[in-house]
């Protein structure tokens, strides 16, 4: 079964896989812009009052390939599969999965003050249904850290403070696998010219 953790793979895909994802998304995709700015009537801002001095949610482009809330599949839909089916290769049990959504996220250089600031925490489907997962793959190597969280959703009343599980910097082929009810955000880059990962969320199914 799987454990209740972040796994990180480098290199889940082959080289080749890597290149073809990365011109698919240079090349064919169209974007649109996403304002990631959180609302501030939203109750559960008052939640990150320990991390104010460090948050910040610039804008960033999207393409989203499937949404099964909105209805929405890209002629590039199948894109997400190449990521997650290698995943079988490196657990010991067989399962299935229902992708519910899958996006490329861009974020754009920022001034280099900026760099030790990063996104609201925000878990990526709420409230997580059971057996969510959340696969990240990072498309080009940069900087701009995913930052994981100690709290999950679940826990987010009885916690008024945040706390940094880990930091994980993006790296051409780099994947993370984890619970989608664990809180992250995703900083952005303040070195290079940007950040492109793709987003899956899928239900996991043991067979």
């Amino acid at each position: 079964m799987l454990e209740n953790k972040v796994y990180i793979f480098d290199n889940l895909l082959s080289p080749i896989t890597q290149d073809y994802i990365e011109n698919i998304v240079y090349n064919k995709l169209s974007y649109y812009p996403s304002n990631n700015n959180p609302d501030p009537n939203d109750p559960h801002q008052k939640q990150y009052f320990n991390l104010s001095d460090k948050l910040y949610d610039p804008p960033q482009m999207v393409h989203s390939l499937i949404d099964t809330y909105y209805n929405i599949d890209s002629p590039w839909n199948t894109l997400p599969f190449s990521m997650s089916i290698p995943l079988q290769s490196y657990f010991n049990f067989k399962f299935s999965y229902t992708l519910l959504r899958s996006k490329v996220n861009i974020k754009h250089l920022q001034h280099s003050h900026l760099q030790k600031s990063f996104g609201s925490p925000h878990v990526d489907f709420e409230p997580p249904l059971p057996n969510l997962w959340v696969l990240l793959y990072y498309v080009n190597d940069s900087d701009g850290d995913t930052i994981i969280f100690n709290e999950t959703y679940d826990s987010l009343p009885y916690h008024q403070n945040f706390s940094i599980q880990e930091s994980i910097t993006p790296k051409k082929g780099r994947s993370i696998f984890f619970p989608a009810n664990i809180y992250h955000s995703a900083n952005f880059p303040t070195v290079n010219v940007n950040r492109i990962v793709i987003n899956n969320v899928m239900q996991i199914n043991p067979l």
